[in-house]
């Protein structure tokens, strides 16, 4: 800013692209009018984008991912740090696309604006220092729908998992599958269903003592010898030396998959394996970069759960350091505070 002359003493208003006003000495001011940039650039417009498809990742995978980086609190802290890691890998993801000579409509993989469902990409869904569960994608076959498939996983005994995986009696598997609704809606994110088995390494007899690492893992199809501590059930599940261990859910076919180990190691502190999810190529869910931002429009707002939704709000919070806890109980405690319960 600046004082003007005399010739414009006590002026008021614009002119030739300043505006002119009263200071607080009572001198006269004059301002140069700096109009903002448009917000809806390119640029901007594929940051919110990105940021959609990251949000509604989240929301629809909450039951785990709000407590599944070892460390983090349960949470608002959890949602933070999911964010910023797969917000970075997105923007790498198209950074490296556009790098490498790609028009934007052959980077694939994105929610337009406004738009709710779920688009599978390969997102960090956890992170800790246990040792990686590696899955791979399996093809559909005839009849039968693609299944995910620990290959690591041949010998049918619980020992036998452990020692395939490094694991130890009483750790934690998560199976976590994403898989696409009816046929002719593979195109639409709202058809993607977000699906998860816990299941404990410690074989229970029915008298509720503990079984041999012996026992077999799996018997007809079945979790063998259940902990009363799993949770979910899996629609196909099996082992085979040729193939190792083989999941899915709702007999429909896996666009994307994984599997965190987790370990409870005090009352309040659970470790966690590094999870990356498995995604299957050309599964043609959600729309290309280039058309979410055809399909853009200004002033479109980001559909984000907000830190109260993603916290159960209503429900009461969760205790633990780190979250320890699953999902919500059906009649929570009368002073609205959550037990903990087994996590991932």
């Amino acid at each position: 800013m600046a004082k003007t002359g005399f010739w414009l003493r006590g002026a008021k208003g614009k002119l030739a692209g300043a505006t002119i006003y009263k200071g607080a000495d009572g001198s006269t001011q004059m301002r140069e009018i700096v109009s903002p940039s448009n917000p809806q650039t390119e640029r901007q417009l594929i940051q919110r984008i990105i940021m959609l498809t990251v949000a509604q990742a989240y929301s629809k995978m909450k039951s785990i991912t709000d407590h599944s980086f070892e460390g983090v609190q349960k949470g608002q802290a959890t949602m933070s740090t999911f964010m910023s890691q797969n917000l970075d890998f997105l923007r790498n993801k198209v950074a490296q696309a556009q790098e490498a000579g790609n028009d934007l409509y052959d980077i694939y993989n994105f929610l337009k604006l406004g738009q709710k469902g779920f688009v599978p990409n390969g997102y960090q869904i956890s992170r800790g220092s246990l040792p990686v569960v590696a899955v791979t994608l399996s093809d559909a076959q005839g009849a039968n729908p693609a299944l995910a498939t620990v290959a690591a996983i041949q010998a049918n005994t619980y020992q036998g998992v452990c020692d395939a995986l490094g694991l130890q009696r009483g750790d934690q598997l998560t199976f976590i599958a994403l898989h696409v609704g009816p046929a002719g809606s593979v195109d639409d994110p709202a058809a993607v269903t977000f699906d998860f088995a816990r299941v404990i390494l410690d074989p229970t007899n029915a008298d509720g003592t503990q079984a041999a690492m012996s026992s077999a893992f799996i018997s007809n199809g079945a979790v063998n010898l259940p902990s009363v501590r799993n949770e979910g059930s899996f629609n196909a599940l099996a082992i085979d030396q040729a193939g190792g261990l083989t999941f899915g859910f709702k007999a429909t076919s896996v666009a994307a998959a994984g599997i965190i180990a987790s370990r409870q190691a005090s009352d309040d502190k659970w470790l966690r394996s590094n999870c990356f999810l498995t995604t299957r190529d050309n599964l043609g869910i959600g729309v290309d970069l280039g058309t979410a931002l055809d399909k853009a429009v200004a002033g479109s707002r980001i559909y984000a759960p907000s830190e109260q939704y993603l916290n159960n709000a209503g429900v009461g919070g969760n205790s633990g350091s780190d979250g320890g806890g699953s999902n919500p109980p059906s009649n929570p405690p009368s002073n609205g505070n959550q037990t903990p319960t087994d996590g991932d």
